[in-house]
């Protein structure tokens, strides 16, 4: 310190340093370090040490400085990410101040600014809300809580707001406070009277917005102002009404014109004028006694334009277009001549007034002023077809079209000027087409795209009055020879088809095996047409039900033929509802032989090869990077195609797919919702489903993994809870309340019976015990992992398991018993380590050496977790032999070695310690690839 008083920073620095090192947890070392390194101007070191100390003093007043230091200096790109770090610092101080505190009242206004700079506005808002409750006086929050509520433009939200100040004001006066005192008092007064406004409380902003101003004033006792509602007297600038009020008669108040009118703001007495206009026509007088004053200030129209918009908009809805008049011609002269709003609204008062001319006149310069400006001319058409002037209104439709917005003369509502034809051209008369249903067209648009048999031409003429509809797609011959028929005639859409599926299996070797980008590129547009034409086949896609068939066909058809059958049969509908007077023969009714097998291939592809395509094409996919497509065919295909959804071999290779392709994207939520819905295939009642949800999960990796979310916990609940409801006796589960899901669990239980075993499934109650560790939840899955222990004893899995929660159960900041914690934790880690060396083999027991170490470790207790380490490296030599000789270990793969975790372990806790040798010594050595 002597040093740093000298202004010695360099040796003050290393003092700093080695203190640090002799312990790390002292913060006032770090805070030292901090200030040291400000003065010699390294900033981002001072704030890093000052987040070091933060972090190990859990002080919130060092949190919030390194916040407000880290704020100071962001800039430039790295911006956003100072902003964050900011934003850690505010919530860690937050977290660790106490509740509702100051320094807590501190954390959240920090947490507020970040968040509405970074752009959240909704955690801002929410923040301002907090912060309003615990700080009701603090008036430049409720004003910032009123900006955000007002953006939202939600009546609720904008409700809070106004609630917000009438506390704040409230908590004034009951505290005897002076409103004056407040700073930019009149600015709060008026965004006050805006939210009254936004909400149309026009009758309360007057009653408020007088009392709000006498108490500024100085005038807050004077009540009996109260009693004149009809009126403002006690704002006039002169005393010619006041003088009617007993009270200012009898001297007992003061006569200073300050006090009165003349101390009024000027937004404050344009906000009384606009309630007054609002609340009916008898107020209008007293209102434009008001807005006068406006009119009356000298360059008001340039200073104050927005004030005198608002005004003249505020009249003329309120029906005072003599009054709003004054205020557009005061504005005219400042205002562009393509200003569109102020225009329109100027425009409006002349119509209202019947001033057509005049609203003309506006109209034609704002066109002049916009050229492309397409508001201007439809209320000029409309004022055009208003006054009889249809060819003037034709020709400004016509510029209107001209400038692409035909869809803004349909939401006018205006006639739609006739387009313009070439001359000489003359439009021909088409026959009439009869009106179809959408169904219809439907079947019709099948008809031809898929049939494309032509009939003979018929010797007789069609009939006169069916002149303009064309026969010659439409067919009478019998259904079997037109089998035969359509074999000979060259049919475009099928044969393509066919082409494309039979170039699919002859390039199947490029997929199978090593081939160039280009093949495999063919094979893949290939497939992607195939499936293109398969995903319209909708007897595919019945999920409510397995697949049946294409439809009302016998099954003895061949597949690639029945998409034909049934367009001969939507062929024949259509044309018996074109020629009623022609019998035609039904071709359902001609005899075929039964058969009652279903069909098994589609364009002559077996179904399990078209899953074999899909699968291939969504790897493919993957394999690019293209989790779009990929994911599409997955969801959209393989997991709804029915054909596929109820066989269970299908399902179950689509589940393979489907997972490898969510792991490859590293979507852990995609994984565990496959999981999810394999469990729910089984009613949660299978173990198998469970395993696969932890073993997704954990080869999942980063932060971001589903298994932490709210729906896995409430989702292991619900298979918890459903286990313990089968295997309980009847008496005692009728003694529990489950909710909402006892009707659930009753009707599954009356459609399964009661289990069996009659014992919970170990597995379940330990996942559901992990996703509340996870969470930091540790009081709530110690139950589940005791009582998984009970069924299972001698699993060292759950022992360690059980032993970690005790350990970090014990070193929360609020604990009840750190002591008793830490030692049940190290008990049940004992075990562990017993249970798993017991088997002998040597990669068994340095998986136990080096849990143990790390507990060590987290405990802060170097001196015990260092030779753990050091046994484990010691280890690694025996895990490798035993790794080459035993067949424990899959060929291909490395042993699992935990040495590498170990030396990286050990080097931390040397740089930590300030041993920098014997950090880079096992670094060398271990951690060197």
């Amino acid at each position: 310190m002597s040093a740093f008083m000298d202004g010695d920073l360099e040796t003050a620095m290393g003092k700093a340093q080695l203190a640090v090192q002799a312990n790390p947890e002292v913060g006032v070392a770090h805070s030292l370090l901090s200030e040291i390194l400000r003065q010699m101007g390294r900033e981002k070191d001072s704030i890093s040490a000052l987040l070091t100390g933060a972090v190990l003093d859990r002080n919130p007043e060092i949190f919030v400085k390194a916040a407000e230091r880290t704020m100071q200096f962001a800039d430039g790109p790295s911006w956003f990410e100072a902003a964050s770090q900011a934003m850690w610092c505010y919530s860690s101080a937050y977290n660790h101040a106490p509740k509702d505190s100051e320094m807590s009242i501190i954390a959240r206004t920090g947490i507020r600014d970040v968040s509405n700079m970074t752009g959240d506005v909704n955690q801002a808002r929410l923040y301002s809300k907090s912060l309003a409750r615990l700080a009701p006086t603090d008036f430049e929050n409720t004003r910032f809580y009123a900006q955000v509520c007002a953006a939202t433009r939600d009546p609720s939200e904008i409700a809070k707001a106004k609630i917000a100040y009438e506390t704040a004001f409230e908590v004034m006066s009951a505290e005897q406070r002076n409103l004056a005192d407040v700073e930019h008092a009149w600015s709060h007064v008026n965004i006050y009277l805006e939210l009254l406004d936004k909400l149309r409380f026009a009758t309360e902003g007057v009653k408020v917005a007088k009392r709000l101003a006498r108490w500024i004033l100085g005038r807050k006792e004077e009540s009996f102002w109260d009693r004149y509602v009809d009126d403002d007297r006690e704002f006039d600038s002169a005393h010619d009404r006041r003088a009617l009020v007993g009270e200012f008669q009898q001297g007992r108040v003061s006569r200073d014109k300050g006090l009165y009118g003349d101390g009024l703001p000027l937004e404050i007495r344009v906000k009384l004028g606009v309630f007054r206009s609002k609340m009916g026509f008898q107020h209008h007088e007293e209102a434009m006694k008001h807005l006068g004053h406006v009119l009356a200030v000298e360059n008001g129209a340039e200073e104050y334009s927005d004030i005198f918009n608002g005004i003249a908009n505020s009249l003329r809805l309120s029906g005072q277009h003599e009054g709003a008049l004054k205020f557009y011609r005061a504005l005219e002269p400042v205002m562009a001549a393509a200003n569109e709003s102020f225009a329109l609204g100027f425009a409006d008062c002349f119509e209202s007034l019947h001033r057509q001319g005049d609203a003309e006149d506006i109209y034609r310069a704002l066109i002049r002023g916009d050229p492309l400006n397409v508001q201007g001319r439809l209320k000029l058409a409309r004022l055009y077809e208003r006054t009889d002037c249809k060819e003037q209104a034709l020709v400004i439709l016509k510029e209107v079209m001209g400038l692409g917005r035909k869809d803004a003369i349909r939401q006018a509502k205006l006639p739609m000027p006739p387009s313009v034809r070439k001359p000489g051209r003359r439009r021909v008369e088409k026959p009439v087409r009869p009106k179809f249903s959408k169904q219809e067209k439907a079947k019709e648009a099948t008809l031809s795209e898929h049939l494309s048999i032509s009939a003979p031409q018929q010797e007789s003429a069609p009939p006169p009055s069916r002149a303009g509809v064309d026969a010659r797609v439409i067919s009478t011959e019998p259904p079997t020879s037109r089998v035969a028929h359509a074999s000979q005639t060259p049919d475009v859409p099928r044969n393509a088809m066919l082409s494309t599926c039979n170039r699919l299996k002859e390039l199947w070797h490029v997929v199978e095996g090593e081939a160039d980008a280009s093949a495999i590129e063919e094979w893949m547009n290939l497939a992607t047409t195939a499936l293109h034409e398969f995903r319209r086949e909708r007897a595919f896609f019945g999920r409510d039900k397995p697949f049946a068939g294409y439809g009302k066909h016998p099954s003895g058809r061949l597949a690639e033929d029945v998409k034909y059958a049934k367009a001969e049969q939507e062929a024949l509908k259509t044309l018996r509802r074109l020629e009623p007077e022609v019998r035609h023969p039904d071709p359902s009714r001609v005899a075929e032989e039964p058969n009652s097998q279903l069909p098994t291939t589609y364009y002559g592809i077996l179904f399990g090869d078209w899953h074999r395509l899909i699968v291939t094409l969504a790897l493919l996919y993957a394999e690019r990077g293209d989790q779009t497509h990929c994911y599409e065919l997955l969801r959209e295909v393989l997991m709804k195609a029915s054909v596929y959804y109820y066989d269970d071999a299908f399902a179950a290779a689509s589940l393979a797919a489907a997972l490898h392709c969510a792991l490859r994207f590293n979507d852990s939520a995609y994984a565990m919702e496959l999981a999810r819905d394999c469990a729910a295939k089984t009613d949660l009642r299978a173990s198998v489903p469970y395993q696969l949800m932890a073993a997704t999960t954990r080869m999942c990796h980063g932060t971001d993994n589903e298994f932490y979310t709210h729906a896995t916990k409430a989702f292991m609940a619900r298979a918890v809870k459903l286990m313990d409801y089968n295997v309980m006796p009847a008496p005692l589960r009728q003694r529990i309340d489950f909710g909402v899901q006892t009707p659930s669990l009753v009707s599954r239980l009356a459609k399964y019976g009661q289990e069996e075993s009659l014992t919970p499934d170990t597995g379940v109650l330990t996942i559901y015990g992990n996703t509340m560790a996870i969470s930091s939840h540790f009081t709530s899955a110690l139950p589940y992992y005791l009582r998984a222990l009970a069924l299972e004893p001698e699993n060292f899995s759950i022992n360690l398991s059980i032993g970690l929660t005790y350990v970090h159960q014990a070193m929360k900041r609020q604990t009840e018993n750190r002591h008793y914690g830490i030692q049940q934790g190290l008990g049940f880690l004992q075990r562990y380590y017993n249970l798993r060396v017991a088997s002998g083999k040597a990669g068994h027991a340095q998986e136990a050496e080096f849990n143990r170490a790390r507990t060590w470790d987290v405990l802060g207790l170097t001196h015990l977790a260092i030779p753990g380490y050091e046994k484990v490296l010691a280890m690694s030599e025996l895990v490798q032999a035993e790794a080459e000789t035993g067949p424990t270990v899959p060929e291909g793969e490395d042993a699992e070695d935990f040495a590498t975790e170990a030396a990286f372990a050990l080097q931390r806790i040397f740089a930590v310690a300030g041993n920098e040798e014997a950090a880079v010594a096992i670094a060398e050595q271990w951690l060197v690839m």
